[in-house]
């Protein structure tokens, strides 16, 4: 999350009357460690919702056998790419 963000997301819940007005820059200084910690715990509880897909496939897989293997394979390594995409993000600032 940038600081354009944050002011975006700001204006897009303000009232109408003050979405055009300059954010106040000492506030924003001050709520951004906030907003960043908030950002960063909810992108990790989204990764271990993929961490969470890949061990359930593993485990469909070993349970199916070989008929499945290539399905449950592919379904896992998918969910390890999301989970490290959505951490990659936080390595973006």
């Amino acid at each position: 999350m940038t600081r354009d963000d944050v002011v975006k997301i700001i204006r897009s819940v303000a009232p109408p009357e003050f979405s055009d007005s300059k954010v106040d820059e000492d506030a924003l200084n001050e709520i951004m460690p906030l907003l960043l910690a908030v950002a960063a715990h909810e992108r990790e509880e989204c990764a271990k919702v993929c961490d969470t897909l890949v061990s359930s496939y593993q485990k469909k897989d070993d349970k199916y056998g070989t008929e499945s293997d290539a399905t449950f394979y592919g379904a896992s390594i998918g969910a390890e790419e999301c989970a490290s995409a959505i951490r990659a993000r936080g390595e973006l600032l």
